[in-house]
């Protein structure tokens, strides 16, 4: 059985959402996969001069994320960092369960780590 989070990219909206349980078998595949989209859509904006005119939304609705998976999670967060430095309005949006203490210290240590603010909403 794989634990793979259900992920939902929208270039349109430029939603991009990662929720339920994050530990796949094979963590590196995943989120290699996820952020080498991140990474075409990114050349994609740049090419069609739309870049500096977008709003990203991460909303993050994981109800686990095991060690592998976040740090992975911390790359992704690293590109939307590097986005904003070309003028993109980057919102990170981290939905838990209130009484889910390692969820907290997750969402605790990441802005430290990015030295980027991103909210907390239980």
């Amino acid at each position: 059985c794989d634990f793979s989070p259900k992920a939902d990219f929208n270039p349109v909206t430029g939603i991009f959402e990662l929720s339920g349980v994050s530990r796949p078998e094979n963590v590196s595949t995943l989120y290699n996969d996820l952020n080498n989209w991140l990474r075409e859509f990114e050349t994609e904006c740049l090419s069609k001069g739309t870049w500096e005119k977008r709003s990203v939304t991460f909303n993050f609705r994981l109800t686990y994320l095991n060690s592998a998976s976040s740090k992975y999670v911390l790359l992704m967060l690293e590109v939307a960092k590097a986005w904003a430095r070309y003028g993109v309005k980057i919102l990170v949006n981290w939905y838990y369960d209130a009484s889910d203490d390692e969820m907290q210290r997750t969402v605790r240590i990441f802005p430290m780590l990015l030295n980027m603010n991103l909210p907390s909403c239980h």
